[in-house]
């Protein structure tokens, strides 16, 4: 995961869709 602001609420959406 980037630990960058920018990126953080895309990884956030990504981690999500990968859940399910």
């Amino acid at each position: 995961m980037v630990g960058t602001r920018k990126h953080f609420s895309r990884d956030l959406i990504i981690s999500m869709l990968s859940k399910i």
